[in-house]
């Protein structure tokens, strides 16, 4: 499930492992109906039952963050839309899968383009390099999943 993703851990049951970016991911998940299979519904899927966890285990610490991401969030200077374009940028450099799920959707559901979107990955590219190339297959796969028809070429991640 988690293991081997270098970013985002997994709990285990007596085993606590966490990282900033599995808490990054955590708040602003839901499994939405129109999204069946695939990996961003398995991303999504993962994510709700992890917040579910830490809400339980750990609900002081969940909750602080909870409150600083709202505040950090809330911001009037960037739109809803280039805020999750910036977090599309940031997870592909993360090489966080969750949240790349996690961003794609919410850029989607705040209007941006399939080439916003894919600007944005090569954004982190730019900054991060190679390695972050490969996570624009990610990328292109969530818009596949979310977008059908769309993809510019056949047999192209």
């Amino acid at each position: 499930m988690f293991e081997g993703q270098p970013h985002c851990d997994k709990l285990y049951a007596g085993e606590e492992r966490r990282s900033p970016f599995s808490l990054r991911i955590l708040f602003t998940a839901t499994r939405p109906p129109q999204i069946a299979g695939g990996p961003m519904s398995d991303h999504l899927h993962e994510v709700d039952l992890l917040i579910e966890n830490l809400r339980k285990s750990y609900p002081s610490e969940t909750n602080s963050f909870l409150a600083f991401k709202a505040k950090a969030e809330a911001g009037p200077a960037l739109s809803r839309r280039e805020k999750e374009l910036i977090n599309v940028g940031l997870s592909v450099a993360a090489q966080c899968s969750w949240c790349i799920s996690l961003h794609v959707k919410g850029a989607l559901e705040a209007g941006a383009t399939r080439d916003e979107i894919m600007e944005a990955g090569f954004m982190a590219v730019v900054m991060h390099g190679g390695p972050a190339l490969m996570y624009l297959i990610e990328v292109t796969r969530e818009l596949d999943s979310s977008l059908p028809g769309t993809s510019p070429a056949k047999g192209q991640p």
